[in-house]
């Protein structure tokens, strides 16, 4: 249920990079920027491993129902395992972002052997949520879309949409961002309905915001 990507850019790490949710291991990889961490690290001679676990949406398993105590004790210690025998070193370093981070801090207090540093991005074990998902997570919303019959929300937004889809968007133009007016796209207005606001407008470039649906599932 993971999938490891390597690039061998020297005899310096391991690094194991994992992503956050609703995303996949493209946000280390992206060309829509200058240079993305993993050019970054390649070019000090790293050993980059991009880890796909259940979550990314470039595997089919994404859509299936899993718990956070899955990532961290199973798909965790299978991809430590692999890098250490795959490239013959007792210990790993990790970047870990979002989900991935939370659910790497889950591993490590399970007992998962072989990491020897990890740079932690957003998430440790105590998470502080904006007011508005601390509100969703208060109503239960995601049990009473399952009641609806919804088993999935989406970020992208297809030319073909449905009624309630259109709708939606439609609806959400009016959802608190920080950016306000600036902030149009519908794909980013799902991005802060799902996972809350990930980041301000002006500190992406033209090229990212127009294309966040490569990055976000």
């Amino acid at each position: 249920m993971i999938r490891l990507t390597r690039y061998r850019g020297g005899n310096k790490g391991p690094v194991m990079c994992v992503p956050g949710l609703g995303v996949s291991s493209l946000i280390f990889s992206t060309d829509l920027i200058e240079r993305n961490l993993l050019e970054e690290l390649v070019a000090n001679r790293y050993d980059v491993w991009l880890l796909d676990y259940r979550s990314s949406i470039d595997l089919p398993y994404a859509a299936e129902r899993y718990t956070a105590d899955d990532v961290a004790t199973k798909d965790y210690p299978a991809a430590v395992s692999f890098i250490r025998k795959t490239a013959s070193v007792p210990s790993i370093q990790c970047m870990v972002h979002c989900y991935g981070a939370s659910t790497f801090f889950m591993a490590m207090l399970a007992g998962l052997q072989g990491v020897r540093s990890a740079a932690v991005s957003q998430i440790a074990t105590h998470m502080k949520v904006p007011a508005a998902t601390a509100v969703k997570a208060l109503f239960h919303a995601a049990d009473f879309m399952d009641l609806l019959g919804v088993r999935k929300l989406t970020a992208y937004v297809d030319t073909h949409e449905s009624f309630l889809g259109k709708l939606a968007d439609t609806l959400l133009k009016f959802y608190p961002v920080h950016d306000g007016p600036r902030d149009v796209s519908p794909v980013s207005r799902r991005i802060s309905f799902l996972y809350g606001q990930l980041y301000e407008v002006n500190q992406l470039n033209e090229q990212t915001y127009d294309n966040l649906h490569e990055l976000f599932g």
